[in-house]
């Protein structure tokens, strides 16, 4: 099952310290973020997650709930956050 639909959530993970300090909301990742290595990533983007909107999805099923958590912490950990702030930023209610 694919999930990558769930992506949205992650709007305003992270600001570019180069770029002007504005938010654009329809941007998920900053230009040529995938492009960086992940120690440059953490030197040139750092987290907002009080900027992430929050949401509230609905899964069905423990498994499936545990399948998401994890996937959505890992690509918080790929836009370079740390495990701890991944998992403060994403956490399930059963």
């Amino acid at each position: 099952m694919s999930y990558r639909q769930l992506y949205f959530a992650h709007r305003g993970a992270v600001q570019d310290t180069t770029a002007p300090e504005r938010f654009q909301f329809g941007r998920v990742l900053p230009v040529d973020l995938e492009k960086l290595p992940v120690a440059q990533r953490r030197s040139r983007f750092h987290s907002t997650p009080r900027r992430i909107p929050k949401t509230i999805i609905f899964v069905d099923g423990i498994s499936k709930i545990n399948t998401v958590v994890e996937l959505m912490r890992q690509w918080l950990q790929e836009l370079g956050y740390s495990a701890v702030e991944a998992a403060e930023v994403v956490c399930p209610y059963s």
